[in-house]
């Protein structure tokens, strides 16, 4: 195979015992690779490198999704109502108004959380 073929090369280069340490900590927080990590590096700027995201964090966006999910079946059934050609009461709109505000606001929190992100400078 020829140098123009390959789709990655190697770069090799020495750094002091602390620095690989430190390289080492924040690989291992961030659960990647060294190849990923440091082509993390490189394209994302180093002040991404140091931020962690929580576990809670992590745990909340799956229980927005779980209730995000619930909600669509909730309304699968109120579509389906709907659509049997029945007038709709007036609870049924105000609870589709209800939960399209509210998947709205939900929708709005749960990109948030997937960026937010927590510095841990002293444990990193």
């Amino acid at each position: 195979m020829s140098d123009k073929e390959r789709k990655s090369n190697q770069l090799n280069f020495r750094l002091p015992k602390d620095d690989i340490q430190l390289l080492e900590t924040q690989r291992a927080a961030l659960k990647m690779t060294q190849v990923k990590f440091i082509s993390h590096i490189i394209n994302n700027g180093i002040h991404e490198v140091i931020e962690v995201s929580s576990p809670k964090l992590r745990e909340d966006i799956v229980t927005i999704e779980k209730i995000f999910s619930q909600i669509g079946n909730n309304l699968n059934q109120i579509a389906a109502a709907l659509n049997s050609g029945k007038q709709p009461n007036q609870d049924i709109l105000d609870v589709l108004s209800k939960l399209d505000k509210n998947m709205g606001v939900l929708t709005n929190r749960l990109e948030s959380l997937k960026k937010e992100k927590i510095t841990i400078k002293g444990d990193i």
